[in-house]
């Protein structure tokens, strides 16, 4: 939620909701808030910059991920959140739109989380849309604990752009139907319980 405080200034809240069997991570609510700033502001584009703290609370799936050398089923954080967003409308019917945030763990000094968002939208019509987006989620903490456990397992390979943490063959059929009819089967991304509530889905 975004409130314009003046004509440059505004204040924003927000809760997400996440899920993510990958990290098992059975549920992460973030309660955050702050101010921004409207770098730019016309009929065309938009840029923002923005700064505030949240609240982080995690909940992972047995038998939990190691955290500090102990195993824990939970995990809360305070955090400091910098980011930026903009949407620039390139025609009539098509606008492109980017966000970045980084959130620094105040709690344990050297972890943070990363969100990249981007897309690109058509309008077919006037209440239909062609989306295509690019999204990822980077999370020092779970990477490192899954890090761990897979070298546990004499995999010392793993990382964050291998086989094991994407859906390579999905997205290699993606490229291919796109080439062909223009079209395919995507996965978007759930950021939040309104997002997934038409799906009926959990977020994530």
């Amino acid at each position: 939620y975004d409130h314009n405080l003046n004509e440059r200034v505004f204040g924003f809240g927000g809760l997400d909701l996440e899920h993510d069997q990958l990290k098992h991570l059975s549920l992460r609510g973030v309660l955050s808030g702050g101010l921004g700033y409207h770098l730019i502001k016309n009929a065309d584009t938009t840029w923002d910059v923005f700064g505030g703290v949240a609240y982080k609370m995690d909940r992972y799936m047995a038998p939990g991920v190691i955290i500090d050398g102990d195993s824990r089923r939970s995990y809360t954080s305070t955090e400091l959140i910098l980011g930026e967003e903009c949407t620039h409308r390139l025609t009539d019917t098509t606008s492109f739109r980017q966000r970045l945030v980084v959130c620094t763990n105040l709690r344990d000094t050297g972890e943070y989380r990363a969100i990249c968002d981007a897309g690109l939208a058509v309008a077919m019509n006037k209440t239909m849309n062609l989306t295509l987006s690019f999204q990822d989620r980077y999370d020092s903490l779970a990477m490192r604990a899954e890090v761990k456990a897979q070298e546990e397992l004499g995999k010392l390979n793993f990382s964050h752009f291998g086989p094991e943490a994407n859906l390579l063959e999905e997205q290699e059929q993606l490229f291919i139907s796109y080439g062909k009819t223009g079209g395919g089967k995507v996965r978007k991304y759930l950021h939040d319980a309104g997002e997934a509530e038409p799906g009926q889905q959990a977020p994530g």
